[in-house]
């Protein structure tokens, strides 16, 4: 009899704790991505051959597989790691890292 009035009572509870759940912003308007969105990667070693380098293959094929246009384009210069997270930060440039790192 315990077990059923607590197992009754902790559902009554959830119960109405997700009845006040409230969405935050919810008039607020989705915008809708570019035509083609412009990738740009860190380019981190000169002779890069850049089809084999495996966490840049799995970046293409999500994009491909997002079903948006994309360009997927190497910055301009070699840049080192601390350059790398400055721009992401400031939006100058490079807008996501690829590291073979993050797979080990």
């Amino acid at each position: 009899m315990q077990k059923v009035v607590f197992t009754l009572s902790l559902l009554l509870l959830s119960s109405i704790s997700m009845a006040n759940v409230k969405t935050i912003n919810a008039k607020k308007s989705i915008n809708a991505p570019p035509e083609t969105l412009r990738v740009i990667y860190p380019k981190t070693m000169p002779n890069l051959n850049e089809e084999t380098l495996y966490p840049l293959i799995l970046l293409r094929t999500a994009l491909e597989r997002s079903g948006y246009k994309f360009t997927l384009d190497p910055a301009s210069e070699l840049l080192g790691q601390n350059r790398v997270i400055k721009e992401i930060e400031t939006g100058s440039g490079i807008n996501v890292n690829v590291s073979a790192s993050f797979f080990l």
